[in-house]
């Protein structure tokens, strides 16, 4: 049977968050009209070296742990409410209790 696992929130660094979004539309590089998650992401893949920059202006990380899940446990919410969402099966190549696309395991974003 695969392992069951969420990923909770653990801690905050204190830092206010810097949405990355409002600063590519400050610098005009992105249309107010035009922003989205999508744009954002053109963006970065377009400009490394510039998204490694702009990921650097927020100072805002959060930090998560990984607890495991018996076939009869739910993840449950900051407010202690399950989440409806299933577990992933962490015991796969590739799966991930975090989107591993965007958070690299043991790594801080840069």
């Amino acid at each position: 049977m695969a392992r069951r696992c969420a990923s909770i929130t653990d801690a905050h660094n204190g830092y206010p968050y810097t949405p990355v979004g409002r600063i590519l539309i400050d610098r005009g590089i992105i249309p107010k009209e035009q922003m989205s998650m999508q744009k954002i992401r053109e963006w970065m893949d377009q400009n490394p070296d510039g998204a490694k920059e702009l990921r650097r202006q927020n100072r805002s990380y959060i930090f998560f742990r990984e607890v495991n899940l018996s076939d009869k446990d739910e993840a449950v919410g900051a407010q202690g409410v399950p989440l409806t969402a299933r577990p992933l099966d962490c015991s796969r190549q590739g799966a991930a209790c975090l989107r591993h696309a965007v958070f690299h395991r043991g790594r801080i974003a840069d």
